[in-house]
């Protein structure tokens, strides 16, 4: 798993469960950097092929074929917003009791035959999840439609700590982006999406520019809009 936010979320849980009576493991389709802390904490990785490599039917095939091979499992947790249909519905199949859909987001993301896509693996979550679970309300709504009453709502935990301001740090990071100490830093991490509203913010940041010009806007992060976001 890579940085994003919902992986960022699952690992703040993995680190502070009781993992002597639950333990985490993970199926993903390619390696990631939180890799090795996971194998260190006494997870598992198991990995399948992109939906992109195999096709709808070889994506399904593979799913069955994983759950039907582990039916130890106790409950499965998918962070697939839509696609989480296909996941729990071979769980299903496998007979796993406890199937989690839990939705991350708000839209689809893609072209139109895209989410035609997602939208017919999201009507499998209805009849195959076991309880459903959403970062906030509208999240629910999106996912979970009629049955978005029943949702809870699991806020992204923060260890506020790790983000104190600390002038050691200031400088240090200034020191490497060179950047002069007097600047006014603007910096916002997020993935290069819709969702993260990179184009208000650029907006927003031209306004400030004329009261303070010695201002720097900085953007950490990766997306399929951040080709267009470099060039606005």
């Amino acid at each position: 798993m890579n940085r994003g936010g919902a992986e960022t979320l699952i690992m703040n849980l993995y680190r502070n469960i009781d993992r002597s009576k639950v333990q985490f493991d993970f199926l993903t389709c390619k390696e990631g950097v939180f890799d090795e802390e996971i194998v260190k904490l006494g997870g598992e990785i198991h990995r399948i092929p992109y939906i992109t490599n195999v096709g709808h039917r070889g994506y399904i095939k593979v799913l069955d074929a994983f759950f039907t091979s582990h039916q130890e499992y106790r409950i499965v947790h998918s962070h697939m917003d839509k696609m989480s249909g296909f996941v729990l519905r071979s769980a299903k199949k496998a007979g796993i009791p406890v199937r989690i859909a839990h939705s991350h987001n708000t839209s689809s993301e893609g072209g139109i035959a895209a989410k035609i896509y997602k939208w017919h693996a999201g009507k499998s979550i209805s009849t195959c999840a076991t309880h459903l679970l959403a970062c906030s309300n509208a999240a629910a709504r999106w996912l979970f439609a009629d049955k978005a009453d029943t949702a809870k709502i699991l806020k992204n935990g923060i260890d506020c700590d790790r983000f104190l301001f600390r002038p050691e740090i200031r400088k240090q990071v200034r020191k490497e982006l060179q950047i002069e100490q007097e600047a006014f830093v603007i910096g916002h991490v997020g993935r290069f999406a819709y969702q993260k509203n990179h184009t208000y913010l650029i907006d927003l940041f031209a306004q400030l520019t004329q009261f303070r010009p010695n201002s720097i806007l900085l953007l950490a992060g990766e997306g399929p809009l951040r080709m267009e976001i470099e060039k606005k």
